[in-house]
């Protein structure tokens, strides 16, 4: 009923179009590993060296952890989730055992005590798994991979110190035996030194995984997600050289293995010199680029139209969940997201009776079918967004 508020005046108060989607971080880093002091599985956030040294103690060549942080901080990286699995020296003497990155979800340990933090992480990583042996690396991996698939997150993984130190051919092998394989996980090659002499298992001897995340970050706050983080915008920051040199036809081979080699181009740069997932039955995500914008639609948009989960389904809520989306991605298109001349070469938005069935909407599903142009406005990636009432 309207209410009345002065004779002969009707005020009725109704919703107007639709809150906006506002677009999900995708830059935050999320570290799990090994640290000399600090709260063990619990995250803490940190948006500085400093504050990383504050909470956990100092940076030390023997600590893997902090020296990742350290070197996202480096090349670009602003903001990071920490979660101190255990003891830096008790992991050194056991090796580090893949177990306590891992974790257990019913103890929220390891890896699944990200859950318990509320900042909204898009990259993930475990730098101690470098320096485990091959099949514990694998395992950690494995982990790794699967979270980032539940959660949306994109997994930066290294070559194991045992296969790295053997040369481009035993990396190739690996990529192709114990190496993750999917849509969100990339992996570098080859290790990186910061200074000094470059033997195997030097100190100075530090894992890409890291400083790639850090060098996304940066690319991220200057061009965008959909910025392939590559080429000479990519340069690597605080490091001497690559461990070893690459011919043409190692580079060749790792990347026909979805591994992204990092070389010193003529300028005398050290960049990142490719840009491949590891979805190697997945030609649709074989680009970090791509896939990552990808995710950082799809949190987007789940969490903008959130609002719908308890909506009465039918034509005036789907239009007004088509408008919320159809203005974000016309938004990251103006932005230079997609590829496209006209809105409509490069994205659509359907929510009507052609994506649901009789049996979506009486189970009180909604979806919404995305597709955009990552490529060239013929080639669209399709992304199916369901809520579902619970």
């Amino acid at each position: 009923m309207p209410e009345i508020r002065y004779p002969g005046v009707y005020i009725e108060e109704a919703p107007v179009g639709a809150a906006s989607i506002e677009g999900t971080p995708t830059s935050t880093a999320g570290f799990v590993g090994f640290a000399q002091g600090g709260p063990i599985n619990m995250p803490v956030v940190a948006a500085s060296v400093s504050e990383f040294v504050t909470a956990f103690g100092k940076i030390n060549a023997s600590k893997p952890l902090s020296v990742a942080v350290e070197s996202f901080f480096l090349n670009g990286g602003k903001r990071a989730v920490i979660v101190r699995a255990g003891s830096a020296d008790k992991a050194r003497r056991r090796r580090a055992r893949a177990g306590e990155i891992i974790g257990q979800a019913e103890k929220n340990s390891g890896l699944q005590a990200l859950h318990l933090c509320r900042e909204r992480v898009g990259l993930l990583l475990t730098p101690d798994a470098a320096f485990m042996s091959v099949d514990d690396a694998a395992q950690v991996s494995a982990a790794a991979v699967m979270f980032s698939n539940v959660r949306g997150i994109f997994h930066v993984c290294d070559v194991p110190n045992a296969v790295a130190m053997l040369g481009p051919d035993a990396v190739v092998r690996w990529a192709g035996s114990a190496a993750p394989n999917g849509r969100n996980v990339a992996i570098y090659y080859p290790w990186l030194s910061a200074g000094g002499t470059r033997k195997a298992g030097n100190a100075s001897l530090r894992p890409p995984a890291a400083i790639a995340a850090g060098i996304y970050a940066r690319i991220d706050e200057a061009r965008g997600v959909w910025k392939s983080p590559a080429g000479t915008d990519a340069v690597v920051i605080g490091i001497a050289g690559p461990a070893a040199k690459l011919s043409d036809t190692a580079m060749e081979k790792l990347e026909s293995a979805s591994i992204n080699p990092i070389l010193k181009i003529a300028s005398g740069g050290i960049v990142l010199w490719g840009a491949r997932t590891r979805a190697t039955d997945d030609h649709e995500w074989r680009y970090v680029s791509i896939r990552r914008l990808g995710l950082f639609l799809e949190n987007s948009i789940r969490a903008g139209i959130a609002w719908a989960t308890f909506e009465p389904s039918g034509e005036p809520v789907w239009a007004r969940i088509r408008l919320a989306v159809s203005s974000f991605l016309h938004t990251a298109w103006r932005a230079g997201a997609f590829h496209g001349a006209r809105p409509e070469d490069a994205y659509f938005v359907r929510c009507d009776a052609t994506t649901m069935t009789a049996d979506d909407i009486a189970n009180g599903h909604i979806v919404v079918l995305v597709g955009f142009a990552p490529l060239k406005p013929a080639e669209f990636v399709v992304l199916r967004i369901a809520l579902t009432r619970t």
